[in-house]
C-alpha cells in the first residue's frame, strides 16, 4: 500500500487538501429561540464564545456546538440542579417584603399627593404620619410609612420634574392637582 501512495504522488497527482473549517460568531438572536432561552448568554470572551448560564462556563463555537453543549450530560445535570432550585425572590419571606415595600411607597406617594392636593404645607407630612400609624396600628403598612417633610418635598419634586417640565407655574399646579386627583 505505501507504494501505491507513492506512485500517486510521483505520478503528479494532487493531493487532496482539506476544506478550512471557518469559526461562526455568536449571534444574540439565538437567545430568544425556545430551546436556548434562559440559559444561553454572549461571552465576555469574546464573538466567537457563548456562555451558558446553567454550567457557569464560557465555550467556544457556534450554533452546531451550542446544540451539542445542549446535549451534553453536564448541562443537563446542571440544568436539573438549577430547576430544582428556588430563586430568592421567589420565597415567601422575599416577595412578601417587596409586595410590602412597594405598598409603602404607593402609601408616601399618596400622602405626598394629599399634601400637595390640598395645598397643605410640608412640615404637615409628619403629623400626619403620626395619625395615620395611630389610626392603623394593625396595618403593616401604615407601621412602615417613613415620610417627613423632606420626603414628601422630593417626591413632590420629582413628580413636578417628571410631569411638568417646562411649563407656567398655574399650569403646573393644576396638572399635579389633576394627577393628584387620578391617584386616589
Amino acid at each position: 500500500m505505501a507504494t501505491s501512495g507513492r506512485r500517486d504522488f510521483e505520478q503528479g497527482e494532487p493531493s487532496r487538501k482539506k476544506a478550512k473549517a471557518y469559526d461562526q460568531k455568536y449571534l444574540t438572536r439565538w437567545e430568544a429561540y425556545p430551546k436556548y432561552k434562559g440559559w444561553l448568554a454572549a461571552s465576555k470572551k469574546g464573538t466567537l464564545y457563548f456562555y451558558c448560564k446553567s454550567c457557569n462556563a464560557d465555550c467556544k463555537g457556534g450554533k452546531s456546538e451550542i446544540d451539542r453543549h445542549l446535549a451534553s450530560s453536564k448541562h443537563r445535570n446542571s440544568a436539573a440542579s438549577l430547576q430544582s432550585t428556588r430563586t430568592l425572590t421567589s420565597m415567601p419571606a422575599v416577595s412578601g417584603q417587596i409586595q410590602l415595600d412597594k405598598s409603602v411607597k404607593e402609601a408616601e406617594i399618596r400622602l405626598a399627593a394629599f399634601i400637595t392636593e390640598h395645598n397643605l404645607p410640608f412640615n404637615v407630612m409628619g403629623h400626619l404620619v403620626d395619625v395615620v400609624k395611630a389610626a392603623c396600628d394593625d396595618s403593616q403598612i401604615a407601621k412602615n410609612v417613613s415620610c417627613g417633610r423632606t420626603k414628601c418635598t422630593a417626591i413632590v419634586k420629582m413628580f413636578l420634574e417628571s410631569r411638568v417640565a417646562k411649563t407656567s407655574v398655574n399650569s403646573a399646579q393644576t396638572e399635579v392637582l389633576s394627577a393628584c386627583r387620578r391617584i386616589y
